[in-house]
């Protein structure tokens, strides 16, 4: 398939991710677990929207228990509380998926 994404597509992207999140994160409870993928490996649309989540979100914290409930196979790509599957990791598109858990206060 063949990569069509520009550089302000991706910045286009990333804010719409944002504000999904933005607008789920109110409706959630306290300890609820919010899951957030995609189905690229681009960091901008991954890990930059988690970050930037978390930090706009203190309720909010990664939820490292995310690796008991995945299959064994993807365990060791694990990174906490989310995981990046690369096309040569399983023969299949990239994902990315975060786990994130809301705090009890």
């Amino acid at each position: 398939m063949k990569y069509t994404k520009k550089e302000q597509d991706l910045s286009q992207l990333q804010t719409i991710q944002v504000s999904l999140l933005q607008s789920v994160a109110p409706l959630l409870k306290a300890g609820g677990t919010l899951v957030y993928s995609t189905c690229t490996v681009d960091r901008e649309e991954n890990q930059e929207v988690i970050e930037k989540f978390l930090r706009e979100h203190p309720e909010f914290e990664g939820d490292t228990a995310f690796a008991e409930r995945m299959p064994v196979a993807i365990k060791p790509l694990i990174n906490g509380y989310d995981v990046q599957i690369f096309p040569q990791d399983f023969g299949s598109d990239g994902f990315y998926i975060a786990c994130l858990r809301k705090k009890v206060e």
